[in-house]
């Protein structure tokens, strides 16, 4: 008898043990504030105020442990990103190209399984959905103001554009795997009517974009702020060098917060909790910078309505008329060959749930 309770009683404990490890298993209870949910980024402005969350420990406070990762160029191993302050900027100190992940790298990894979701851009974020990746986009982490372009034309050293016939036989360069850029200059170019006398490069490595200044080609699209920043290699130039480009809805340039469907299936409760740490500081950050327009009468200097953060209720939801409208314009432009499901691709409910709470 007693013989049989032990038996029985062994038999109920290993039952019990079974279950609480299948439990802990089980990938809708395994993230929590001791697991990782690994997200790819790039050194890009509209992800500024992402990357700060991440490194004033907003996203901890909140029980959620994100790690970013990301490379230099696309060239090395996923580096984790330090929650230290300025250590992006000690790490681009020792080479300038770190951070500089694409969209397309950060997708290759997701679909690998090595990182659970990242921050694209929309073009990226359409390539993927025509590679048929499993990808899901939650909400938009920045975007261009309708109002003004955030892609410019950046003149090499040297090169005079005082009319239309100048471009005749220039070369333009724009980054390989930014599909919109390219768009955008073709429009541009398509708008003057000499698209077929000027001559668009896809540079397909960081170095050779890098170059450009060097004589690898006349004139290079760039991010506003990115311009900016090629002082050092550029002559100086105070606006007329810059041809704001806006052949193409400015707003169709911006940032896309994705993860892999499946991911969010699983672990709804923690990209939930992401979204809304996200919210909450970018808001904040809105709610300073007016404060500070109303104060001093006048707009600081980066508060420029470039690449800015989407945060306010309506503006962080993935417009999927946007994407539809560029998608339509890359199916002219051949850079899409066929039509591809946006809809399917676009989960809004995450961020409607949290604005109703």
């Amino acid at each position: 008898m007693r013989h049989n309770f032990k038996f029985k009683y062994f038999v109920l404990s290993f039952i019990f043990i079974l279950a609480l490890l299948v439990y802990a298993c089980t990938p809708s209870n395994r993230n929590n504030i001791y697991d990782e949910v690994k997200l790819g980024y790039f050194r890009g402005g509209a992800n500024d105020l992402f990357s700060k969350a991440y490194r004033e420990g907003n996203f901890d406070a909140n029980g959620v442990n994100v790690i970013l990762y990301t490379t230099i160029k696309d060239e090395s191993d996923l580096i984790k990103v330090e929650k230290i302050k300025k250590w992006v900027r000690n790490q681009r100190q020792e080479d300038e190209l770190f951070g500089w992940m694409t969209g397309d790298k950060i997708v290759e990894y997701i679909a690998q399984g090595d990182l659970d979701g990242g921050l694209i851009g929309s073009g990226s974020f359409l390539n993927a959905i025509k590679k048929n990746i499993s990808l899901v986009a939650v909400a938009i982490v920045g975007m261009c103001d309708k109002e003004n372009p955030c892609r410019v034309i950046v003149l090499n050293k040297g090169v005079e554009i005082n009319n239309v016939s100048d471009w005749k036989g220039k070369k333009i360069c724009y980054f390989r795997n930014t599909s919109v850029d390219y768009l955008a200059l073709k429009k541009y170019f398509k708008n003057l009517g000499i698209l077929d006398e000027v001559i668009l490069i896809n540079t397909r490595t960081f170095d050779d974009w890098l170059s450009f200044a060097n004589g690898t080609a006349d004139a290079c699209i760039l991010h506003y702020g990115s311009a900016s920043s090629f002082d050092k290699e550029l002559e100086n130039h105070d606006g007329e060098k810059l041809f704001g480009v806006k052949s193409i809805e400015p707003r169709m340039f911006h940032t896309l917060l994705v993860f892999n469907k499946n991911f969010i299936k699983e672990n709804r409760g923690e990209v939930k909790k992401i979204l809304k740490t996200y919210l909450n500081i970018t808001e904040n950050e809105y709610i300073s910078k007016e404060q500070s327009i109303v104060k001093n009468k006048t707009k600081p200097k980066e508060y420029k309505d470039l690449g800015k953060p989407a945060s306010r209720k309506g503006e962080a939801s993935v417009n999927i008329s946007l994407l539809n409208e560029l998608k339509f314009l890359m199916l002219e432009e051949g850079i899409l060959e066929k039509d591809i499901d946006i809809e399917s691709h676009v989960d809004n409910s995450l961020l409607n749930e949290i604005m109703e709470e």
